[in-house]
């Protein structure tokens, strides 16, 4: 009897690990007594919709990437056509491509396709950031202690550190000290 009841319990476990790994799973046989069919019951519902939550999700981002793309498209080649200032251009295709990354990283996170950590020069990274963000001359290094390389996110990583200048532009009225150093 504990081993017809607990084989049932057993898939599910597996099952349940499974899935908690983002593994395909297939919907558990439902069987054993009562409680343990329910509970097996309430499990493959809870896949289907974890499955049609996954899947709606993937069609939604890949819907706004397309529609979002064919517009920084258009501004794409009419920034480039009517452009004169080489700089001024220049800074508009960055902005551009930023736009398109990010809108490349959204669809790899709906995809299940995430940006692995790589080990990362956090100076480079930093110095990388600030210059493609320091177009008004307002950001000053106060403090540049030297960084470790470690393995990061590093799209995430740098559009958090261009959030934070982002902010400190919108909100902080003035220059924009910048200090790096590492943690206690």
């Amino acid at each position: 009897l504990v081993h017809w009841q607990s084989r049932p319990l057993k898939r599910l476990a597996r099952a349940a690990r499974d899935l908690s790994l983002g593994a395909d799973v297939e919907p558990v046989a439902e069987g054993g007594g009562s409680e343990v069919v329910e509970v097996g019951r309430a499990f493959n519902t809870m896949r289907e919709r974890i499955s049609r939550y996954l899947t709606e999700r993937s069609q939604l981002f890949s819907a706004i990437s397309h529609d979002l793309r064919t517009p920084l498209t258009r501004l794409r080649l009419e920034s480039e056509m009517s452009i004169t200032d080489e700089a001024a251009r220049q800074a508009v295709a960055n902005d551009i491509e930023q736009m398109d990354a990010v809108l490349g990283q959204f669809l790899d996170y709906a995809r299940g396709n995430d940006e692995a950590a790589e080990t990362t020069d956090l100076n480079q990274l930093v110095t990388h950031v600030i210059a493609a963000f320091n177009r008004t001359g307002r950001i000053v290094v106060v403090s540049h202690t030297a960084l470790p390389s470690i393995p990061v996110r590093r799209k995430a990583l740098g559009r958090a550190l261009t959030n934070l200048l982002g902010n400190a532009d919108k909100y902080g009225g003035g220059e924009i000290a910048v200090d790096t150093r590492l943690g206690e």
